[in-house]
């Protein structure tokens, strides 16, 4: 079914296309705009190689497409076209044939001439740009009026890529007129993209601001592209080098499209505010410099893969868009600024389809939408900095009346502590006197407080070592239960501190060194040597060293051991709550222990 569907619609006539018949082409005296193109003259695919004496000898299958149009125009194959002319009648007026579109690579012409020859004539954006037969950025050629009033020109041309075939014939005059305009207009574009290329060097200089580097660079881009676009770079820079024609397209519009991204990409600080944003346009970069460079080595293979520069005109509208609603300042203009030239790009799809005329409006929209954009561009910039030194200097004021506050409050403040010093310092002053009468009252009161102490002290002293003797004439002359002995030792610490009167009563003395002098160990009541560092804890080299059950129960099984206390160990071990086994190992520890602390025992 789909079949016989696509064999129904090929069998279709296509609309616009009518068989072959000459419609000769009437140039009007003073018409500078004039336009026909191969949708109005017949013409055919060359097949195999062709001259001018094969096509006057032979018949060729010539046709007319009244829809063809710059999409359709087939790349890499050679046209052949034949115009019709019926020129005025008129002996006195010069008529000039010029196509439009000057960066078709291979482009011949056949004039006729009186004697029924055609003259031949070579131009195109390979052959350096002096073997023109006319010094003019076009392709333009003179008619020879001579030949008669019907004129059969030919045309070949060969381009790479979807070439424009519109041409216009004109008198000199009007060809002279016209030309005189479009370079008067050339002349105020470029004078304008340099007047705002010194005006963005000069924001750049005042505000450091890299966008306006990028904007730099986006207003060259800008400059090379009509350079290149317009044929004034062809006619007046690279006019010996037309391999130039080749390359520098794709360069250029690399930078066009690159550098407008960056600007976008700067202004709006992407990589802090649009990170997803960021990440499209690093990705976008990182692919067009690889078509880029394929582009260049191909040989422009792929050079009409551009409608992919869609994208970052989406991405640049999306970004404007996004910062408008967030309220970027200038973001609104820049947003105005690409749309108007997604509708100016739209606006020449649909002339290269054939959907718009072409005319002097339509022919000069895009460099003029370029100007408009980079005129809005900039009022962006200056709404921007207007802006932000309208905010700079609505803060500065409100930090200067701040500050005149401050100063203010501050010199109230200052009075107020003057005041209040001077009447601290009266205060003080009274204080001073009272203090020195109530210090010299209790140095005397001290004096006597250190008399009383020293005469405390004596009697504390006294009453110690009365205490020291009652209390070792209590332990010899009675022998304590567990309970009465617990009221002179009473825990850890009073066993501990007996120990070190009774270990180190005499002089300390190292264990490994044999050093005499200490300093206080990790540990309360341990001692470290000064010279070797050994650490000797209170109840090392004693028989208490290593047990694991109180000190307290110790002392007292060393002190019913000492004295040949008569008690079972069962009682012993009843009354202290101790396993049998471990009273019977320490009585007999306590035996046979002959360390260098024995006499600890006999004190007990």
């Amino acid at each position: 079914m789909y079949f016989l569907l696509l064999l129904l619609l090929s069998s279709i006539k296509q609309p616009g296309f009518d068989a072959h018949y000459e419609q000769w082409i009437s140039p009007k005296i003073g018409d500078e705009f004039q336009l026909h193109s191969f949708k109005d003259i017949p013409f055919f695919i060359e097949e195999e190689p062709l001259n001018i004496e094969d096509l006057l000898s032979k018949e060729y299958h010539w046709r007319r497409d009244s829809s063809f149009s710059k999409q359709k125009f087939q790349e890499g194959k050679t046209y052949w076209a034949r115009i019709p002319i019926q020129l005025p009648n008129t002996g006195h007026h010069s008529f000039f044939l010029e196509f439009l579109d000057q960066s078709i690579e291979e482009f011949e012409i056949f004039l006729p001439e009186t004697d029924a020859k055609y003259t031949h004539f070579q131009s195109g954006a390979f052959l350096p740009f002096k073997q023109r037969p006319l010094n003019h950025k076009n392709h333009a050629f003179q008619i020879n009026p001579k030949a008669g009033i019907f004129q059969l020109i030919y045309v070949k041309i060969k381009a790479e890529h979807p070439a424009d075939t519109h041409f216009a014939i004109k008198d000199a005059t009007a060809f002279i007129g016209y030309s005189n305009n479009e370079y008067l207009y050339f002349g105020l574009v470029y004078g304008i993209l340099t007047a705002l290329l010194l005006y963005t060097l000069l924001m750049y200089i005042a505000l450091r601001d890299k966008a306006y580097l990028f904007l730099m660079l986006y207003i060259f881009s800008i400059q090379l592209w009509f350079f290149e676009k317009d044929g004034i770079g062809f006619q007046f820079f690279w006019n010996s080098w037309p391999t130039v024609n080749l390359t520098i397209q794709p360069l250029i519009e690399y930078l066009l499209i690159m550098s407008a991204l960056w600007f976008h990409q700067s202004f709006f600080a992407t990589k802090k505010h649009f990170p997803k944003v960021e990440k499209y346009i690093v990705r976008f970069g990182i692919l067009r410099t690889s078509f880029l460079v394929i582009e260049l080595l191909s040989n422009n293979a792929i050079i009409y893969l551009r409608h992919f520069d869609v994208i970052p005109i989406g991405l640049m509208i999306y970004l404007s868009a996004r910062a408008t609603k967030k309220g970027y300042y200038g973001a609104p203009y820049i947003l105005a600024a690409i749309m108007l030239i997604g509708l100016t790009l739209i606006m020449r799809s649909a002339i290269n389809f054939g959907w718009l005329p072409l005319n002097p409006i339509t022919f000069h929209s895009f460099p003029t939408s370029l100007i408009l954009q980079l005129a809005v561009v900039l009022v962006a910039i200056n709404d921007r900095v207007t802006k932000i030194r309208t905010a700079k200097r609505t803060a500065d004021e409100a930090l200067i009346n701040q500050q005149q506050e401050n100063l203010v409050l501050e010199q109230k403040v200052n009075r107020e502590l003057e005041n209040k010093v001077q009447e601290r310092t009266v205060e003080i002053a009274h204080k001073n006197a009272e203090l020195e009468k109530a210090y010299a009252a209790m140095e005397a009161q001290s004096q006597r407080i250190m008399e009383m102490n020293a005469h405390l002290d004596l009697d504390n002293y006294s009453l110690k070592k009365k205490l020291k003797k009652e209390r070792n004439e209590r332990i010899k002359n009675k022998h304590l239960s567990y309970e009465e002995f617990q009221e002179i030792f009473t825990d850890e610490l009073a066993c501990h501190r007996y120990l070190e009167e009774v270990k180190w009563q005499q002089e300390y003395k190292c264990s490994k060194c044999r050093n005499k002098k200490y300093a206080p160990g990790q540990k309360k009541f341990s001692r470290r040597c000064t010279k070797c560092g050994y650490h000797e804890s209170i109840t090392a080299n004693t028989v208490f060293h290593g047990i694991r059950f109180p000190i307290t129960k110790a002392f007292f099984l060393v002190y019913v051991g000492a004295n040949n206390i008569k008690m079972t160990q069962e009682k012993l071990a009843e009354s202290l709550e101790m396993r049998l086994g471990t009273v019977n190992a320490f009585l007999k520890k306590t035996k046979e222990y002959k360390g260098p602390h024995s006499n600890l025992l006999e004190n007990l």
